[in-house]
């Protein structure tokens, strides 16, 4: 009896020691949250906007029609006339915000009354010298300006370039800053327009030759297997005022259906980076794989610390004799703007930060903190994503898990940063686009190469500075 009291006696005494020793674990936040990676760029408030029009021949055939009916060139010169006035802000713009240049081998300011000109035959076939004098061929990089804040230049041509040079093009837009480390922020973006088109195609030789190419026929009607003419714009500044353009320009639905936009910004690829989410405890998160038998989720782990469950983070509890390579397959919302590159998943990389419960010598339990882990460790390699793919506006990848690199009972803290580092080209870069500098075609000489020195500009930046687009969180403990 004396044994048995003093044992009742021992375990009442114990309890509450135990109790309070549990009260005291340090808990640790644990919510995978990083503003430096998911802040979106503001608007410029007070824009300056640089607009220069193509006065070259080979762009009057964009404003000739049989029936003298508006083209889709037409229309577009109005629509971003229209934009441009007034943009996002609560005002207007006035003159002094907007500029407006005639672009040839150099160029010419004129008024907001001789852009709107540009919707006619007078602008482009120099049969009014004294106000639009007749222009041999259009130097389109002269309108290419140094990034600066606050400015946006846009510009309006068939990127007809003598000899064709979409490398000094390309060397320009590098040179002025719109794909600088040192600046981020700026992009360039495009948009292509298939419009009627009735008169000369110049060859890009230095020559005067040409090919007469015709859409419509004398009634007007779209001639049967005629393929409507390409021209672009192109966008130059901070990318959230081109982005918020050309979505103010989509919103309209005036832009016809074939159209096609694309945003070089090697800065911005997505608008808000994935993070893993499970709702509920009961369930995992979506697309995921079923639980391993050695690998159970758990709502909180504690072990000298605690750590929660939370929507961004996800906690594991692996079995101790587990020693075989565990697989966690998952599916996240990847959102991106509308008009960017899509990001290449072959390219995607991670960037990992791991963190122990492990004290230090003669650390009090009170007083624990995290210890990071050396970079050098065996648990660096102890967790890995890997097999990206995007899937639709899904990025799916897969999370293995190494039990054996886990040396003792501890809680382990995963942060992993997916970087990407380079982009997918767009189909239509090659639909469009020929190398033959007298095709008699719709398509556009040399586009291809113009579009895919802008995406080597957009990786050479990235490759220096790479985009996060994933945060991963990951918490785990070897019962």
């Amino acid at each position: 009896m004396i044994r048995v009291k003093w044992l009742r006696l021992a375990i009442a005494t114990t309890m509450p020691l135990l109790v309070m020793g549990c009260d005291t674990l340090k808990q640790v936040e644990f919510n995978c949250d990083n503003s430096s990676v998911s802040s979106t760029p503001n608007l410029s408030q007070n824009l300056n906007i640089q607009m220069y029009v193509d006065g070259t021949p080979s762009m009057q055939g964009y404003v000739t029609h049989p029936q003298n009916t508006r083209t889709r060139y037409i229309e577009t010169i109005d629509l971003l006339d229209q934009t441009l006035l007034t943009g996002w802000t609560p005002q207007s713009r006035n003159q002094s915000q907007v500029q407006y240049f005639r672009l040839g081998e150099n160029y010419q300011k004129i008024n907001r009354d001789d852009y709107l000109l540009a919707r006619q035959a007078k602008f482009y076939d120099g049969k009014v010298p004294q106000k639009f004098p007749l222009l041999k061929v259009s130097n389109i990089d002269n309108a290419i300006t140094p990034a600066q804040d606050n400015k946006l230049t846009v510009i309006v041509t068939d990127l007809y370039q003598k000899g064709a040079d979409v490398t000094k093009l390309k060397q320009k837009l590098l040179s002025e800053n719109y794909f600088n480390p040192s600046q981020p922020g700026y992009a360039v973006g495009i948009l292509a327009i298939k419009s009627e088109f009735n008169g000369d195609v110049y060859l890009e030789d230095g020559t005067d030759k040409k090919f007469t190419y015709t859409t419509n026929n004398s009634q007007g009607n779209v001639i049967n297997g005629k393929e409507l003419r390409p021209f672009y714009v192109i966008f130059l500044g901070r990318y959230s005022d081109i982005a918020d353009y050309l979505n103010k320009l989509s919103e309209s639905q005036k832009i016809p259906e074939n159209s096609q936009v694309t945003i070089f910004s090697p800065s911005n690829l997505v608008t808000e980076v994935a993070y893993l989410q499970r709702l509920s405890k009961d369930s995992q998160n979506k697309g995921s794989d079923k639980p391993h038998k050695d690998l159970k989720f758990r709502q909180s782990l504690k072990e000298e610390i605690k750590v929660n469950k939370n929507p961004k983070n996800e906690l594991f509890a692996i079995d101790q004799k587990a020693n075989q390579d565990i697989t966690v397959n998952y599916q996240v919302p990847l959102k991106t703007d509308n008009h960017t590159l899509q990001v290449d998943p072959t390219s995607i990389e991670t960037k990992m930060k791991v963190d122990t419960s492990a004290l230090s010598p003669g650390a009090a339990t009170a007083s624990k903190t995290l210890q990071e882990v050396a970079s050098d460790s065996q648990l660096q390699t102890a967790l890995a994503l890997n097999q990206w793919q995007i899937n639709g506006n899904n990025l799916s990848f897969q999370t293995t898990i190494k039990p054996s690199l886990f040396p003792q009972r501890e809680i382990y803290l995963f942060t992993v940063e997916a970087l990407a580092k380079r982009v997918q080209t767009q189909p239509w870069w090659v639909e469009w686009n020929t190398y033959s500098n007298s095709s008699n075609d719709w398509k556009t000489y040399n586009l291809q190469p113009f579009m895919e020195g802008l995406k080597d500009n957009t990786e050479n930046f990235m490759s220096k500075s790479p985009v996060v687009v994933g945060r991963f969180c990951f918490a785990m403990q070897k019962n």
